[in-house]
């Protein structure tokens, strides 16, 4: 195994994720779907990294596989410099010790058979952890999060959709992760209970020193809460940028799109819808996969998919070579 110096906690490098697509008597594969294509991603020790985009853009993919939910097409691992094979089982074993996923939906994450006690230390037992050092761990991530010890012995069926999403973020600080991988962590909650799982995920990211990768559709959960947005379109990465940078300088037509659609408070201000349909991840467009929606589009965009690469001068990065012509 390699050591790097001043590397970040989590390095992903030319992740892809592919699906299948059988049919026939034999169910022989005709094709595949490639959900994450190619994908670089970093998060840096205390950071908070965003992935945004439209729904099937392959984000909920991408965080799935960082923790061995799928099978990986290619791509290279390293966390805490030390780099893994992802093919190995074993990887995933070691990467589950510092990274651990938040869900979507707190009610369908949750056993509803088993109570708090079962939900946190479970997981720590079969980590080899002692049962004395389990309870004191589940304990100690109930009181990080606003709930009590005498929690314990509740079922989730007892707590509220945000509590729930609470006892979620337990379980992963009780395994005293480095990481944690949140898919749409709101999006199944009260707008007043949102701002407060935000509000928490920021907290213990200042107490904790926890990185966090968020996944969201939301712009303004990323505004809230994020350092570095990457914004993903047909399974690759189209554009990363600051937080702070996103509203006011964002490079890719898709980034803009993005912004322009949403809805505004002013009447006079209505949403810009883009137009074009979605091509399919089965039949990918020859050269630049927005080409068909992009209202810049020319004919170098249908020859060669365009690489992403650094703004010059700024931290940015950009999969779109006319940025500099159409910004």
């Amino acid at each position: 195994m390699k050591h790097s110096v001043m590397a970040p906690l989590l390095r992903v490098q030319n992740l892809s994720v592919w699906y299948p697509v059988r049919s026939g008597t034999f169910s022989r594969v005709k094709n595949w779907v490639k959900a994450v294509r190619g994908v670089d991603l970093e998060i840096g020790t205390g950071e908070i990294v965003a992935v945004v985009g439209e729904s099937g853009c392959g984000k909920s993919t991408l965080a799935s596989a960082m923790v061995g939910l799928r099978d990986w097409q290619s791509g290279t691992l390293a966390l805490s410099g030390v780099e893994l094979n992802p093919v190995h089982r074993k990887t995933w074993r070691e990467v589950r010790k510092q990274v651990q996923m938040v869900f979507q939906d707190p009610n369908s994450s949750l056993n509803p058979r088993q109570t708090l006690s079962e939900i946190l230390i479970g997981p720590q037992r079969a980590g080899g952890i002692s049962a004395k050092d389990s309870r004191f761990r589940a304990i100690a991530s109930l009181e990080q999060v606003g709930l009590r010890e005498s929690d314990l012995d509740r079922f989730p069926h007892a707590f509220s959709g945000g509590q729930r999403q609470r006892i979620g973020i337990a379980r992963a600080l009780a395994l005293q992760s480095k990481i944690l991988l949140c898919d749409e962590p709101t999006s199944a909650l009260d707008v007043s209970v949102q701002a407060q799982i935000l509000q928490l995920l920021q907290e213990l990211r200042e107490r904790l020193g926890l990185s966090i990768l968020i996944i969201s559709h939301d712009l303004s959960v990323v505004r809230a809460l994020a350092d570095r947005v990457m914004v993903m379109y047909l399974g690759s990465v189209v554009e990363e940028i600051s937080a702070r940078d996103l509203l006011h300088l964002p490079k890719h037509p898709y980034t803009q799109a993005l912004l322009g659609s949403v809805p505004s408070l002013d009447p006079d201000l209505p949403p810009k819808i883009l137009s074009g349909e979605i091509p399919s991840l089965l039949s990918l467009p020859v050269g630049c996969a927005f080409q068909d929606r992009c209202p810049y589009a020319r004919p170098a965009c249908s020859v060669q998919e365009p690489f992403l690469l650094p703004v010059s001068g700024e931290s940015a990065k950009v999969r779109c070579p006319f940025h500099e012509e159409i910004g």
